[in-house]
């Protein structure tokens, strides 16, 4: 948005600069003065003159300083223009970077829950069988602590996802906190259809 509005304030200078090629010089000069005229009748004897003007002028021995104005003007846009296509093209490398860190982050949460959904049930039928006295003290607490893991891992790819979203939003400087509904349902239809459209 920067560079979009330093673009447009140089091409109205460059539309200035070339104007002044047809569009003259206008100057309004205006004065007025008494004049004095003692005589033998009356000493306050006096005329009061007033004047006004209106100049037009075309330079028309500058021809070649207004070409130069108007390429070097030409030139700073062209440069505004390389800098906005750079900014661009660094926030795609260091957004669409975090975006696949972050879908393949939401798949990890997906399997770290079935893993620990799986330890749960491990470790409830090892506790069964060891009420029972069909499992013995090791086989519990190898079983409890393949569930603690999952557990633990499960909570790790919960946080991996939240941080890869931060890292995602810092990347295109848009943070959710400050949006509205609409504008996080945008972006977020938005994200899903461009990893729709990236998994194909």
């Amino acid at each position: 948005m920067a560079f979009d509005r330093a673009l447009e304030s140089q091409g109205i200078l460059l539309r200035q600069k070339k104007r002044s090629y047809y569009v003259p010089q206008v100057s309004l000069t205006s004065g007025a003065q008494r004049t004095q005229q003692n005589t033998n009748l009356s000493k306050n004897d006096g005329q009061n003159e007033v004047s006004a003007g209106i100049q037009f002028s075309f330079p028309l021995f500058q021809g070649g300083l207004r070409k130069s104005e108007i390429r070097r003007q030409k030139a700073v846009i062209r440069k505004l223009e390389a800098q906005r296509e750079s900014a661009v093209l660094q926030l795609e490398v260091n957004a669409l970077p975090a975006i696949h860190r972050m879908a393949a982050s939401h798949a990890n949460i997906i399997l770290s829950r079935s893993a620990m959904e799986v330890a749960k049930k491990n470790y409830d039928s090892v506790v069964e069988k060891y009420f029972q006295g069909a499992a013995n003290i090791l086989e519990l607490l190898d079983a409890q602590s393949g569930y603690i893991q999952q557990k633990s891992a499960a909570v790790s790819a919960n946080y991996e996802y939240l941080k890869r979203i931060l890292s995602l939003q810092r990347s295109i400087a848009w943070f959710d906190y400050e949006k509205n509904e609409g504008e996080r349902q945008l972006m977020h239809t938005a994200l899903r259809e461009y990893l729709g459209h990236s998994l194909r």
